[in-house]
């Protein structure tokens, strides 16, 4: 064998390795693969960023020497998402926090080299494409992932889990805590049946079709329900009537892009009217009017965006301006870690501005513009469901892979599109490759700190070894959820343990607060701000209360500042505080304080939280128009909207009037 026949040969095995790994991505999600803080999403991003790494590699090796290499390096649907990744990080800069947008939040791993992995996986699928035997090797891989994955998540649907268990037949493992993730693999599945038709392949094709379907059923996702059967219908039609042409493609492209666009304009409507009483979509609109000040509060983020991984902070700061609750919520998601948007266009905005919401757009739009001639109506189908569930859902880690295959599925071998040097993309693939392997480096060290962090704080007696694992998002929200976590571990601790753990969680505090003035983020002061909200109403023979008032009220006051620096709208967190003061008849303190958060930049000093508490001063107070004054104020809180930021008593509203 021959130099390049080898060179190909073995950038094969890398693309087709890297494919195959990543087809099988969701079993990463298995506890025994448990790493980090977000045990079951991280070892999935560690494993995207290695397939992406291996297929950058397997193209890279390729493009001299192998046209169709050559070809699928420089495609759209490979160009597509390289475009974001490096619009992303020519932005970087000036993003909230930099690294957080080239790793992504750790639940997801959407960020710079997210996209790099997605553009590699594209790459490498068109290029294994026309060898079949390895194709349908990874087609089996991903069918049989995709089918485990959906049995195990069959205690997922409530009406079915008491049979399941009167009959001992509940999984003692579900792969993550919800089943919606699976539409996306469904979709590929659906693309693969289809696909396995038109070769002639029956038998395939109805194994395919039964997976299919069987996967869509078990994710419980009603968008998917909605949406594929009406897009495959229409396709289908389309089809049978010969309306599928070259000179109608963009219309058919406008389709898909509205398809992802007019979705979003729905959400904005179900804030409220008669579409709210859906409660999912209402929920969703809680999201996107959260969002959408962040968006347009300065033509700078209009254009650059904060950065991805940034829809955590946004959500905390601009909450308030949803309307909703935020005591005794009916919004569920108040309590919940939201680290996604729910529409990819809305996220291509918060992180990057308009481009990266016309680029995340145009993903899909892609697909069906360079499809086969003899399969745009499949193409149709998968650009169109794929817009459309992007503008309800997100996709994990593990849906890549396969939409990068389906994706090739209706491509097929690629055309050529425009000619460069060969080196371009071999320099590029090559760089690539490396960046999505220092990356899943880089994590893997995180994720095994981390894990260290978590056994020694779930241990006695383990104070000495506590440390601050790497921190590579750099907006401490891993060190805000082990706070969390270790805090709620100490509260349900035996007695016997309560002192040993309190130290270690002194500790733990003390080393954050030695970090908390590197990080400016309202997702990391949130947890700080709770965390000792928690330990001053705790009681004291839960050994969680300080001992020192004063310093707890100093901690107390200084993370509150600290987050409404980031957030100052977030007001309903020093109700807490100043109840406590009250309570602790510290009323001097309490007039500073209140001084104190007015004079703090976007703060609103005639805020319902902080006109209630005015008055409540103000009652204590002896001369008769001061407290006169002080239920004025009182009233106008109330008037203003005062429950919903906190609690107040039916008597004392009834004596106020």
């Amino acid at each position: 064998m021959n130099g390049p026949k080898l060179i190909i040969s073995f950038g094969r095995v890398l693309s087709i390795l890297g494919l195959g790994v990543g087809s099988g991505l969701i079993s990463l999600a298995h506890p025994v693969f448990a790493m980090g803080v977000w045990a079951d999403s991280q070892p999935m991003v560690l494993g995207l960023f290695g397939a992406g790494a291996l297929c950058f590699l397997g193209v890279g090796l390729q493009v001299e020497h192998s046209r169709i290499a050559r070809r699928a390096a420089l495609h759209p649907v490979t160009l597509t998402p390289l475009a974001i990744a490096i619009w992303s990080l020519l932005i970087s800069p000036w993003s909230d926090h930099p690294l957080r947008s080239v790793f992504g939040t750790a639940q997801s791993g959407q960020g710079i080299l997210w996209y790099l992995a997605l553009s590699s996986l594209m790459a490498a699928a068109l290029t294994v494409y026309p060898l079949r035997r390895a194709w349908w090797g990874i087609l089996i891989v991903a069918v049989v992932s995709s089918l485990i994955a959906g049995l195990l998540g069959v205690q997922g649907f409530d009406w079915l889990y008491p049979w399941l268990a009167d009959h001992g037949m509940v999984p003692s493992v579900r792969l993550l805590h919800f089943n919606e993730y699976l539409a996306y693999p469904g979709l590929a599945l659906v693309v693969f049946a289809a696909a396995a038709g038109e070769d002639r392949q029956k038998v395939c094709s109805w194994l395919l079709w039964g997976v299919a379907l069987s996967v869509l059923l078990l994710s419980r996702n009603r968008t998917a329900w909605l949406v594929m059967p009406v897009a495959l219908l229409a396709a289908l039609c389309l089809r049978n009537l010969e309306l599928f042409s070259t000179k109608r493609l963009f219309g058919l492209v406008v389709v898909v892009s509205l398809a992802g666009i007019l979705p979003l304009f729905v959400v904005f409507m179900a804030h409220d009217g008669p579409l709210s009483l859906l409660h999912s979509l209402w929920s969703r609109s809680v999201i996107a009017h959260s969002l959408l000040p962040s968006v347009i509060d300065s033509m700078k983020h209009l254009l650059i965006g904060h950065g991805w991984g940034s829809v955590p902070d946004e959500m905390i700061r601009n909450i308030p301006i949803s309307g909703i609750d935020l005591y005794d919520s009916k919004w569920g998601g108040l309590g919940r870690d939201i680290y996604h948007s729910h529409n990819a266009t809305l996220e291509g905005v918060m992180a990057a501005g308009l481009p990266g919401g016309i680029l995340a757009i145009s993903l899909p739009a892609t697909v069906l513009l360079f499809g086969q001639r003899h399969r745009l109506w499949l193409a149709a189908f998968l650009a169109i469901s794929w817009a459309a569930m992007d503008a309800f859902w997100f996709m994990i880690p593990a849906s890549l892979p396969l939409i990068a295959l389906a994706s090739a599925s209706v491509i097929g071998r690629p055309r050529r599109w425009c000619s460069v040097p060969s080196l371009v993309p071999f320099v590029c693939s090559i760089f690539g490759g490396l960046m999505l392997l220092s990356g899943a480096v880089a994590l893997l060290i995180q994720g095994m700190q981390e894990s260290r962090l978590m056994f020694a704080m779930s241990e006695a007696n383990q104070a000495d070894k506590l440390y601050l694992p790497m921190d590579i998002q750099g907006d401490g929200h891993s060190l805000a959820a082990i706070l969390t976590e270790a805090h709620d571990a100490l509260q349900s601790a035996p007695l016997e343990e309560k002192t040993a753990r309190t130290q270690q969680l002194s500790k733990f505090r003390k080393l954050l607060d030695g970090q908390s003035s590197s990080i400016a983020s309202s997702t990391f002061f949130m947890a700080l701000v709770n965390n000792v909200s928690e330990e001053a109403y705790s009681k004291r023979s839960d050994n969680l209360t300080s001992a020192d008032e004063d310093s707890l009220s100093k901690r107390w006051a200084q993370r509150i500042m600290a987050l409404l620096r980031e957030a100052p709208m977030r007001l309903d967190v020093v109700v807490p505080y100043f109840n406590w003061m009250m309570i602790k008849g510290r009323d001097q303190d309490l007039i500073n304080r209140i001084e104190a958060v007015k004079a703090l930049e976007g703060v609103d000093s005639n805020h319902p939280v902080l006109s209630w508490f005015d008055g409540s001063i103000a009652l204590k107070s002896n001369s008769p128009a001061v407290q006169k004054n002080g239920l004025m104020l009182m009233r106008q809180a109330l008037r203003s909207g005062l429950e919903r930021f906190m609690p107040v008593d039916k008597a004392l509203k009834d004596a106020l009037g």
